[in-house]
């Protein structure tokens, strides 16, 4: 009976990281986020909570963090933020870079999820990536916007979220194993 205890224990090891609900990829406020002048295109204003993009689409904008460990969380990326002004609904693009910066993940979204004048989040899909991507070490980001219009955004952070179908897959099978444990522990009582 220990030896099944031991397995089911062992079982759950690998799960127990998994019900982490996300993963902090950068905040976008002063000091922690450095703006790339080099690369950023679209007016910008930095406090030490966030950073505000002015401007129209087709200017891009471009940052530095420190870096960030991604593993196990590269599908979703979830953009706090909001909308100042009219929402436009633009397409945003994000692309994140590894150390090398010649490696990158591409996410598409778009800005409608955001309400005009409150905080809100949106959920970015992965569109592309290079298979060199070194998922814990990601350290640059790029963002541009499609469509028309102008474009107030305010960025707070940035998230790597698990995708929900693996997230319930693995806590399904840790039910399972704990309603196994519960059979078996009857089983051997009787």
């Amino acid at each position: 009976m220990k030896k099944i205890h031991l397995l089911l224990a062992l079982l759950a090891l690998p799960w127990s990281g998994v019900v982490q609900s996300a993963v902090l990829i950068t905040s976008f406020g002063t000091p922690g986020f450095t703006i790339e002048g080099g690369f950023t295109t679209i007016g910008t204003s930095q406090n030490a909570s966030s950073t505000t993009l002015t401007g129209t689409v087709g200017e891009d904008f471009a940052g530095s963090f420190a870096l960030a460990d991604i593993t196990g969380f590269t599908n979703i990326l979830r953009l706090d933020g909001q909308v100042n002004g009219t929402n436009n609904g633009q397409q945003i693009t994000i692309e994140l870079l590894d150390s090398t910066l010649s490696s990158t993940r591409t996410y598409i979204g778009s800005l409608s999820g955001f309400g005009s004048g409150s905080p809100a989040s949106i959920n970015l899909a992965l569109d592309s990536f290079d298979p060199g991507f070194l998922d814990n070490e990601v350290a640059s980001i790029f963002i541009s916007f499609g469509g028309t219009g102008a474009i107030d955004l305010r960025l707070d952070s940035l998230y790597a979220i698990p995708e929900p179908s693996s997230t319930a897959l693995l806590l399904l099978a840790g039910l399972g194993a704990l309603a196994l444990r519960r059979h078996l522990t009857r089983r051997s009582a009787q």
